[in-house]
């Protein structure tokens, strides 16, 4: 990769909207963040415009360096069966573990995970549409795009992983210490699959699998507890999810 030129600015700019903007965007908008359905689905449809365009131009940036997402995992396995064994068994004892600790959940988690869990029927209708579009779009730009070209410019897969995965722990912020030390683990497991495999898929599916589980689980547990009220500021609120 030479230096200079539309190919390289934009391979950066898509670097450091995944890296950067986003994690910090995220931290600061939620300072602002509002409770309540009408604000829930603002956030869903800023989330699913954001993640579409990231997507966009990390597919363009690649393609002015002359490569396709295929080249960064956008393929299936080589092996049709390990990789998908192992993240959804991971999924599957995520879920055993959240269904046991959402039992316990404290006010103020349940506060900050209420801007962006879906409470009722019509937030499914927008939750759904996200969930499988971060499984989609948050893999392939932080476990494809950005793992492979960190590694690639500093020629260290290592560096790779590690960047992109605290990224990936930075932009969930909003869930507080614990959620950030959760999705990081979530993403090394997911990093260790596509760079044993070398695909996403799996990584996707069970991305949006999770997201899925994860907020229906979480809205059973809201469905009991009060709601604050929407003019209250709160502390948090993700980019994506």
């Amino acid at each position: 990769m030479h230096i200079g030129g539309l190919p390289t600015l934009m391979i950066f700019l898509a670097l450091a909207l995944i890296l950067v903007v986003a994690p910090l965007a995220s931290a600061l908008l939620a300072r602002r963040a509002r409770s309540g359905e009408r604000a829930r689905h603002a956030r869903y449809a800023r989330s699913l415009l954001i993640l579409w365009s990231m997507t966009w131009l990390s597919i363009y940036a690649l393609s002015l360096w002359g490569q396709r997402p295929a080249d960064v995992g956008w393929v299936p396995p080589d092996n049709p069966i390990y990789p998908y064994l192992l993240v959804l068994t991971f999924i599957g004892v995520l879920a055993v573990l959240g269904a046991r600790a959402i039992r316990s959940v404290d006010p103020g988690y349940a506060q900050r995970i209420r801007l962006i869990a879906p409470v009722t029927a019509r937030d499914w209708l927008w939750y759904v549409p996200v969930a499988l579009s971060a499984g989609i779009c948050e893999e392939f730009l932080y476990r494809g795009y950005a793992l492979h070209v960190v590694a690639a410019l500093t020629h260290s897969l290592v560096a790779g992983v590690v960047v992109s995965t605290a990224a990936f722990g930075i932009a969930h912020m909003y869930q507080g210490r614990r959620g950030v030390i959760g999705t990081t683990v979530f993403g090394l497991v997911f990093a260790f699959v596509v760079v044993v495999w070398g695909s996403l898929w799996p990584c996707m599916i069970a991305h949006a699998l999770q997201d899925l589980i994860g907020g229906a689980l979480v809205s059973r547990r809201l469905a009991s507890m009060p709601e604050a009220n929407p003019d209250e500021q709160l502390p948090a609120e993700p980019a994506a999810s």
